[in-house]
């Protein structure tokens, strides 16, 4: 990682992606407890407004992702973070108004989902080489800037009135207005190719392999809820393990992830580098299903063993399923519409977001056994699905190059 941090602009963006990541984790730990201890909304309405939040704020990956592309994904990125910073602190001055809660939450979210795609511009701009690689490295930094957020909320958390959570939002609004003016040191960079006047208009979203790959990505971030929401669910009300055990199991994930996505990113810069990652982890990922729902029925150190089991087959199937969706996502966009390609990729975690917590809940949670194996298959089936779908979408693309050539040299 020598040669990317030497490069002072990505240096930059890595302390900025630290502090933004922080940030996220004081909002992932201590938000549901403001809204319902601060703001005093009942858990029912948090629910449903956050959902509907997340129908409304996905639509704007897309088109946040082709301005990038006009106007600068350093410059969009810094925009985007300021106006996410100002909607979370507006949540402070919510009270117990649904409607302006909803309001409040969709520009958040629409703000996430049009920072993922600047981000991820912006990223193929500073690493036009190895773009992959530098995704991968950002991805261990976030998890280490989760982390430490998380633990800085559990002083709110442990204070546990209205106004520490208060300053604990406000904090988290603070982290992104921090993070976009470390942004301003980064060179504008915009991409001027007459390929770009000539593209379809929307051609993200019509390029119907690249759309699909997303969907199968998309059910395959259904991981990260397992992990999240599920896991503990799961440890705590249907085995018999100790439930301290939660920590270790997340705090196992965590350091996987910082100590190995760089090393797993290895043979993921192309697309079919990144599908053979993905197939891998579907298998990965369907492995510690099947360990998750062996832990119930087991006596304590029995199902203490296979969760801890469960937990490492989870982590080598995330650091897998992350580094193939690198590949494939950058591999097969194009390059002029990076920014709009990758708000499209992004389209598949944002509907995730939405409907895992459901997903989760009517499959493993309620049904054992029979549920954890419905996400097994799932996961194989995602998996094993990327690899003919890549090989398609490489043929879909060298024939719009091959017609492009034409009409050039009709021209």
């Amino acid at each position: 990682m020598r040669a990317l941090l030497a490069n002072r602009s990505i240096r930059g963006f890595t302390v900025s992606t630290l502090v933004t990541t922080s940030g996220d984790g004081l909002y992932i730990a201590g938000s549901a407890l403001f809204f319902t201890r601060a703001l005093k909304l009942p858990v029912g309405e948090v629910g449903l407004g956050l959902t509907c939040a997340g129908v409304l704020g996905l639509s704007a990956g897309v088109p946040l992702g082709r301005l990038a592309d006009r106007a600068g994904a350093r410059d969009v990125l810094i925009a985007a973070e300021l106006v996410q910073g100002a909607a979370i602190a507006a949540f402070v001055l919510v009270g117990r108004s649904f409607p302006a809660f909803v309001a409040v939450a969709t520009v958040v979210i629409a703000c996430m989902q049009g920072t993922d795609a600047a981000k991820g511009a912006l990223i193929g701009k500073l690493a036009t080489e190895d773009p992959v690689r530098l995704r991968a490295f950002l991805h261990s930094v976030s998890n280490i800037g989760i982390s430490v957020g998380t633990v800085l909320a559990g002083i709110a958390i442990a204070a546990g009135t209205p106004l520490a959570y208060r300053v604990l939002m406000l904090a988290d609004a603070i982290s992104f207005v921090g993070a976009a003016a470390l942004l301003l040191a980064l060179p504008r960079v915009r991409e001027q190719q007459p390929v770009a006047r000539m593209r379809r208009r929307w051609g993200a979203l019509r390029d119907r392999f690249y759309v699909t790959l997303t969907l199968a990505n998309g059910a395959m971030c259904v991981q990260y809820f397992v992990l999240a929401f599920a896991m503990p669910l799961w440890v705590i009300g249907h085995t018999s393990a100790p439930r301290w055990l939660v920590s270790p199991m997340l705090l196992i994930n965590t350091t996987m992830i910082v100590l190995l996505q760089v090393r797993f990113a290895r043979g993921t810069k192309t697309p079919r580098g990144g599908a053979r990652s993905a197939l891998r982890a579907g298998v990965a990922l369907a492995a510690a299903m099947a360990l998750y729902a062996a832990a119930s029925g087991r006596g304590e150190l029995a199902a203490a063993v296979l969760l801890l089991l469960a937990v490492v087959a989870h982590s080598v199937g995330e650091l897998l399923q992350s580094a193939g969706s690198f590949g494939v996502s950058y591999g097969l966009a194009e390059q002029s519409a990076l920014g709009e390609y990758l708000g499209v990729y992004g389209l598949g975690i944002g509907v995730c977001r939405a409907v895992a917590p459901g997903i989760l809940a009517a499959t493993c949670l309620s049904h054992g056994a029979a549920g954890w194996a419905a996400l097994a298959a799932a996961f194989l089936v995602a998996g094993a699905a990327a690899p003919p779908l890549v090989r398609r979408a490489e043929a879909a693309a060298e024939s719009r190059a091959t017609c492009y050539e034409l009409a050039v040299a009709e021209a």
